[in-house]
């Protein structure tokens, strides 16, 4: 395979998917949970970052405002859809779910550095193109939402929890 076509590759299938299942209680009990989709150049650099919500309210959607800071948003499932005026999204829907995609240039919740190592030895990508071995691809990842909270009087620095999951396809 041609090193290019391979870098490509490797970049496509360098996925992060981080799962924030934190919901969002507004007015009216308004459930709202957030997915994003991070690809990574073949470094582990940002390629592209993509949000994917739902929205839950039992007794239906209809005048429920919502606030988003993504940009290129589409509504994927809600019939009726939403109008937007700047970041808020007033939604049409008389069902109690919707969901809405968009892209985001803030950082992701989690990040990852990816190492390459061939036959133990760490090198750049780019200098393992073309080589045999035993390959071995690391990755480290960092949450960055943290908080501050009160622990028995004391205060402690916190991560919120996420389920994160990186998919690579190899040649």
């Amino acid at each position: 395979m041609k090193p290019a076509k391979r870098i490509f590759c490797l970049a496509m299938s360098a996925v992060l998917a981080a799962s924030m299942g934190m919901p969002a209680i507004a007015a009216g009990e308004l459930e709202k949970k957030e997915t994003v989709y991070t690809i990574l150049n073949p470094d582990g650099s940002l390629s592209s970052q993509s949000v994917s919500v739902h929205l839950h309210r039992e007794g239906g959607l209809s005048g429920v405002a919502d606030e988003s800071s993504l940009s290129d948003i589409a509504c994927t499932s809600g019939e009726g859809g939403f109008t937007q005026n700047g970041q808020t999204l007033t939604w049409n829907v008389e069902a109690d779910d919707a969901r809405y995609s968009g892209s985001t240039e803030k950082q992701a919740p989690v990040s990852a550095e990816i190492t390459y190592r061939l036959d133990g030895t760490e090198a750049p990508l780019e200098e393992l193109l073309g080589k045999s071995g035993r390959l071995s691809v690391s990755v480290h990842f960092t949450n960055h939402e943290t908080a501050v909270v009160t622990v028995n009087g004391q205060e402690r620095q916190v991560c919120a929890p996420f389920f994160t999951m990186a998919a690579v396809v190899l040649d």
